[in-house]
């Protein structure tokens, strides 16, 4: 496998990362906030916004600077699964619907707060799901190459 698939990946997480980030950045400015504190981390829900929105914009900067960089896939598939993650242990809390966790950048973006949730899913589920499968490609292509390499390099005995 070449490089285009992470380049690729790469370049369009960097842009829905720096997406995500400017949003919450921007959305942190609005006072509308129906949960002022987190229930997993007990910290207020601006600085969590605020901490995760700096998070993306490191990830994002990397994805478009270090485009075809392996380990900036790996560090875009973290982040995604900690997303992730996050949505599923607030489930186990009894966390029904997470819509109001949107509030903010639901009213920044003049959506609705399940519209908002959705698309916040939607672009972490393509982050994580890219990135498995990124990475699975691109062990196998090195797979490959080793192995073409060793029979290429191994004599033959007569």
């Amino acid at each position: 496998m070449n490089t285009r698939n992470i380049l690729i990946f790469n370049f369009s997480a960097g842009l829905i990362l720096l997406f995500t980030a400017t949003v919450e950045l921007l959305s942190t400015k609005v006072d509308l906030l129906a949960l002022p504190v987190d229930p997993l981390f007990q910290i207020s829900l601006p600085n969590l916004i605020l901490g995760a929105a700096v998070v993306q914009l490191i990830a994002a900067i990397l994805c478009l600077v270090r485009t075809a960089s392996v380990s900036t896939t790996i560090f875009v598939l973290w982040l995604s699964w900690v997303a992730v993650s996050y949505r599923i242990a607030l489930a186990f809390k009894g966390i029904k619907s997470i819509d109001s966790y949107f509030t903010t950048i639901s009213n920044f973006l003049w959506i609705s707060t399940g519209t908002a949730s959705l698309v916040c899913a939607a672009l972490f589920g393509y982050l994580l799901i890219g990135g498995v499968v990124v990475i699975t490609l691109q062990r196998r292509s090195v797979a490959s190459a080793d192995k073409a390499t060793q029979q290429v390099t191994t004599p033959v005995a007569h």
